[in-house]
C-alpha cells in the first residue's frame, strides 16, 4: 500500500533533484554531478539566455519564463486558486525572447523561490486524488524536460562561440 508519506517523499526527492541537481549518494534522472535547474540558469548570462540556438528557435530565456509561469500557477493553486491552470495563458509565457542581466537574475531568483514553495508543499502529506497526483508528477517531468532543452541550447550556443 502506498502511503501519503511515501508519495510526499518521492515528489520531494524528484523535485529537489530537478531544482538543485544530482547528489553523489542518489540521483534518479540526472547525472550525480550535474547541476539542477537553478544552478544551470545561474551559470548563464542574460546575453547567453537571450541567444537563440538557431534563427526562429526559442532562446533559453523563453524556456525559463515558461517554467517561471508554470511554477507561479502551482503556487497560485497551492494558495487556493482552483482555476489557475484552467485559465492559464500559455502563449504569453513564450513571448519573452530577450532579457537584461538584472531582470535575468530576478527571474532566476523567482524561479528558485517558486520552486521552494512547491518543494515545501511536497514535504507535507496530502489526501491525493488522481488528478492532483498525476499533475504533481507531470510538473516535475515538465521541469525536467525544459531543463534538458535549456542544457542543449546552452551547448549549441557554446559550440558556436
Amino acid at each position: 500500500m502506498v502511503s501519503a508519506d511515501m508519495i510526499a517523499h518521492s515528489l520531494k526527492t524528484l523535485l529537489s533533484e530537478a531544482l538543485d541537481g544530482g547528489k553523489p549518494e542518489e540521483s534518479w534522472f540526472i547525472n550525480r554531478t550535474d547541476p539542477g535547474l537553478i544552478h544551470l540558469l545561474r551559470s548563464l548570462s542574460a546575453l547567453e539566455a537571450s541567444t537563440p540556438p538557431a534563427p526562429g528557435r526559442m532562446p533559453i530565456v523563453a524556456h525559463a519564463e515558461h517554467l517561471r509561469y508554470h511554477l507561479s500557477l502551482i503556487e497560485a493553486t497551492l494558495r487556493g486558486e482552483a482555476d489557475a491552470f484552467a485559465t492559464a495563458n500559455w502563449a504569453t509565457a513564450w513571448e519573452l525572447r530577450e532579457i537584461r542581466d538584472t531582470d535575468w537574475n530576478a527571474m532566476i531568483a523567482e524561479i528558485d523561490v517558486l520552486g521552494k514553495v512547491w518543494l515545501e508543499a511536497c514535504e507535507c502529506p496530502h489526501a491525493w486524488d488522481q488528478m492532483m497526483l498525476t499533475g504533481a508528477f507531470a510538473s516535475i517531468a515538465h521541469l525536467a524536460y525544459h531543463m534538458g532543452a535549456i542544457r542543449q541550447i546552452a551547448l549549441i550556443n557554446e559550440a558556436r562561440d
